[in-house]
């Protein structure tokens, strides 16, 4: 099959839109496949560490990360003023945390210009998407990658469109579709990774209050309450089950 392109990147979350954006400015074609039809807003991660935080800059997309955190912050403050919100630590700054613990001691840090920021994961991803768009890149959603099949100089991917089957020639195929990544499991490459030190349960209030709560409960007693603002921005309490 004639190549269409040089790069095929399958998945169009922060892996794969940065890495079709990073392959684009080094003058590769890239064509990304992803298969939702719009963009996820599940709640997942919520800020950006400091290091990716700095990369991102270093491409051109300071005043995005500084736009998003800003929505971020006001939608947070937002909810803190609530009447009967009872949080401690209203006046307190984003500062980023350690496995879910928040880090308050500013003054200890040997770089405290260098910090994390409280920019959500859907937010991440419409700011890539942005530069994607910026950059030219093609990117098709409702494209479901199906299967590839290795040839001598390339490989041809199969993939499922809303216009029905088809194939894509390309000499590079890419896997950014997430941890359970089909591509990977078809390439054969081994995955076994280790067993879980802690499992959460999501359950979602789906009252008709705005904004909406979840709970995040693990098997050893922790709950996590996380509160749903626009644009899926969170807010995160950490309590101890009776």
């Amino acid at each position: 099959m004639e190549k269409q392109v040089d790069v095929v990147v399958v998945g169009a979350g922060p892996v794969g839109l940065l890495t079709a954006i990073e392959l684009t400015l080094s003058g590769v074609r890239v064509l990304v496949l992803e298969r939702l039809a719009s963009a996820s807003m599940a709640m997942k991660a919520m800020s950006l560490g400091p290091l990716g935080s700095e990369a991102l800059q270093r491409r051109g997309m300071a005043a995005a990360i500084a736009a998003a955190e800003a929505q971020s912050l006001a939608a947070m403050k937002q909810f803190a003023e609530q009447a009967g919100a009872e949080l401690r630590g209203r006046s307190s700054k984003f500062s980023g945390h350690f496995a879910g613990l928040p880090l308050i001691r500013k003054d200890a840090q040997k770089e405290p210009e260098r910090r994390a920021h409280a920019v959500d994961q859907p937010s991440l991803e419409a700011m890539l998407a942005d530069r994607a768009r910026a950059l030219g890149i093609e990117v098709r959603r409702a494209f479901d990658v199906t299967g590839f099949v290795q040839q001598a100089d390339g490989i041809d991917v199969e993939l499922r469109a809303p216009t029905g089957a088809g194939q894509i020639g390309c000499s590079y195929l890419v896997g950014c579709d997430g941890g359970r990544s089909l591509i990977r499991k078809m390439a054969g490459f081994e995955f076994p990774g280790t067993a879980p030190s802690l499992t959460f349960y999501r359950r979602r209030d789906r009252s008709s209050r705005t904004p909406a709560a979840d709970w995040l409960e693990s098997h050893i007693g922790w709950r996590i309450f996380l509160l749903a603002l626009p644009r899926s921005t969170v807010h995160a309490r950490l309590q101890r089950s009776a």
